[in-house]
């Protein structure tokens, strides 16, 4: 669902981000300018405790201590974050901006330019966007016009589905499940049929506010999920339905302050839950159908599962954890009974999924960058490969991946097409 709660908090932390760069107590000219009797340093964060932070440059290992107020940011093309010294991600390159009584006063991740491939315009502008398992058709979601199926090759005008952003793929990319004139309607791609189901009727004074909607893996059954709303009184309870594809209810559970479901196995749901509404504190449980029973996967804790990504292919879980301001990225393994961590990574991750190719994909907005995380040969040798510059949707990955150049408010933002080689990419770029 394109919800402005989804992008809200990015926005308002942009705008404080440049607010006090504008209102930071230095001479006229840029916070990172160096003044009179001041000096820079660029070097790698070694560590930062005591009101002292530990530098590695070529000349060896400097310690140096913070000014009262230092100005501490992760900065990039698109924008930035202040945040705590204690907070600034570890071992990645910074710049310093030293005051004339020897002490740092400004501090940021060293600025780069990041090259990335272009990929195909497809002529189109929306909010939101899904591309079909086998890469071959996409949805598109505009505010104003609502959800279309479209063809890559333009094998068929654009169809009109609904007025909701909610929608699915089935499994083999020859159905969609999304929400029109509150019913479920099913549209089968090669059939051009469409199928609606009736939603179960809400009690008195009670509104289903869709959140979600997935297909099981055998593509049998879909997966509902909606807030059960009572108008002007805080809700936080959610309804998770199993429906059948002829719209009857096979099983359904209520579930304190869900943030995100998903199928796991055709008899088995993954979700996740936050300890309260803020959503600071969260764990991921297992549904187990055919016993009803709910079990804890990981325990609750704070920072942790913002991001989670379910591959069906190789049954494994990827999900994030934070490390101060950084996040730490992770993957159970069922089959093997294995958590791996991955790689750190020195700023926050948005919209975690992976691809067909079995690789991760996700958005960082300091430079508006996605990347795709290589593992090809060993977890020892894991990098992180930059695809595109510009925002990756919610469901945008699947045998390459849609994006925008921008994240779509308000204005209808370009789509574009990144293929993605079919092998992993063997080794680390320079």
């Amino acid at each position: 669902m394109y919800l402005l709660s989804k992008v809200l908090p990015k926005f308002i932390l942009t705008v404080i981000f440049i607010m006090s760069v504008l209102t930071f107590p230095v001479s006229a000219g840029s916070i990172w300018d160096v003044g009179s009797g001041e000096s820079r340093l660029e070097g790698e964060l070694l560590s930062c405790r005591d009101n002292h932070v530990h530098i590695g440059t070529k000349s060896g290992i400097r310690t140096l201590p913070l000014s009262s107020q230092p100005f501490v940011a992760m900065t990039g093309s698109s924008g930035g974050y202040i945040i705590n010294p204690a907070d600034f991600p570890l071992l990645i390159k910074v710049e310093l901006v030293i005051n004339k009584y020897g002490k740092v006063r400004a501090m940021r991740n060293k600025q780069e330019t990041i090259a990335t491939p272009t990929g195909q315009e497809l002529a189109v502008s929306g909010h939101d966007a899904i591309l079909s398992p086998d890469g071959e058709n996409y949805l598109l979601f505009h505010m104003e016009s609502g959800l279309f199926l479209y063809s890559l090759e333009n094998k068929y005008a654009p169809i009109f589905l609904g007025e909701s952003s909610i929608a699915a793929w089935d499994p083999g990319g020859s159905k969609i499940a999304c929400f029109h004139e509150e019913k479920i309607l099913i549209y089968d791609v090669f059939k051009q049929s469409k199928t609606l189901l009736s939603l179960p009727a809400a009690q008195d004074g009670l509104v289903h506010v869709l959140t979600g909607l997935e297909w099981s893996p055998d593509g049998k059954n879909l997966l509902y999920t909606a807030l059960e709303d009572y108008p002007d009184l805080d809700s936080n309870v959610f309804c998770t339905r199993i429906l059948d594809l002829k719209g009857s209810t096979l099983q359904t559970k209520y579930i304190i302050n869900m943030v995100k479901a998903t199928w796991q196995k055709k008899d088995q749901i993954l979700f996740v839950c936050a300890s309260d509404i803020s959503q600071d504190i969260s764990g991921v449980f297992q549904w187990d159908l055919l016993a009803d029973k709910t079990s804890v996967l990981l325990p609750f804790e704070k920072g942790a599962y913002r991001n989670t990504a379910y591959n069906p292919g190789t049954d494994c879980l990827a999900y994030t954890t934070a490390a101060g301001f950084a996040e730490d990225l992770y993957v159970l393994d069922f089959t093997r009974a294995t958590k791996t961590k991955i790689m750190s990574l020195p700023f926050p991750v948005y919209n975690l999924q992976w691809t067909k190719k079995n690789t991760l994909l996700f958005s960082e907005d300091f430079n508006s960058i996605i990347y795709e995380v290589n593992q090809n040969d060993s977890i020892d040798n894991v990098c992180l490969i930059a695809q595109a510059t510009g925002y990756l949707p919610v469901h945008g990955a699947a045998k390459g991946f849609v994006y925008f150049l921008a994240e779509p408010f308000e204005e209808p933002q370009p789509l574009f097409l990144n293929k993605l080689k079919e092998k992993v990419q063997a080794g680390c770029p320079d």
